[in-house]
């Protein structure tokens, strides 16, 4: 499975988030934190339904993308080894033989981005 976006907005708002205090960044990261738990929920939600893959949605989690300084960020999807993780590209990608089963995520993803922008914009105003 492959999401693809444009990161130059976030490649701006890291340079941005740099130049933040420490404060702020904290509420960031609480708020990309949040968006982590938001963008499971919904997948592990559209991921539900399959009778051959109905491991899938147990799979799906997220990490804390935690780096130095204001690296800030969350990996979400199904997670190798984990029920059954290592097969959910089946239920999003489909195979030769078969269609997707499961609503392609970057919906999801955009969705959540509108909320997160706005809650990213609300931790700094402040500032």
């Amino acid at each position: 499975m492959s999401v693809e976006l444009d990161s130059s907005e976030v490649r701006r708002l890291s340079a941005d988030l740099g130049r933040l205090p420490d404060e702020a960044v904290k509420k960031v990261r609480a708020t990309m934190s949040r968006a982590g738990v938001n963008l499971t929920a919904r997948m592990r939600s559209e991921a539900t339904g399959s009778a051959r893959l109905r491991g899938v949605p147990a799979s799906i989690g997220y990490d804390d993308v935690v780096g130095s300084g204001t690296v800030v960020g969350v990996d979400v999807g199904p997670e190798i080894g984990r029920a059954q993780g290592s097969l959910a590209w089946v239920g999003y990608d489909g195979t030769a033989t078969s269609g997707p089963v499961f609503p392609d995520p970057q919906g999801a993803l955009e969705d959540e981005a509108t909320t997160l922008e706005q809650h990213i914009l609300d931790a700094v105003a402040d500032l």
